[in-house]
């Protein structure tokens, strides 16, 4: 009865850690944008090594965590555990679509 529960624990864990991640990343772009007059950077490499020391890794993949600008704002984000990187697309309030990432947006 306790197996299919610990199945999906290192999945949880994973996607838990990969939020984590991208919420530090999230304050470190905010560290940057206050340094420089409100602009986001073009991509995570400019937040090193003044504000992290280096990009946190997607928990899913290993590599780097993903990042876009949007208008407004930007999304850091992992692939999540289709391990496709469906560029930041957020996951829906019903928690049966597929084809998603895990996201955290700054909408500003």
């Amino acid at each position: 009865m306790l197996l299919p529960a610990l199945s999906r624990a290192g999945t949880r864990f994973a996607t838990f850690e990969s939020r984590r991640r991208a919420a530090l990343t999230a304050i470190a772009v905010e560290q940057y944008r206050l340094v420089h007059d409100g602009r986001v950077p073009d991509n995570l490499d400019q937040l090193l090594p003044e504000f992290l020391s280096e990009i946190p890794k997607d928990p899913f993949d290993g590599q780097p965590l993903r990042f876009r600008v949007l208008r407004p704002g930007y999304v850091v984000y992992s692939i999540g555990c289709d391990r496709k990187d469906n560029e930041g697309k957020e996951r829906p309030a019903k928690r049966s679509a597929k084809d998603y990432d895990e996201t955290f947006f700054v909408e500003r």
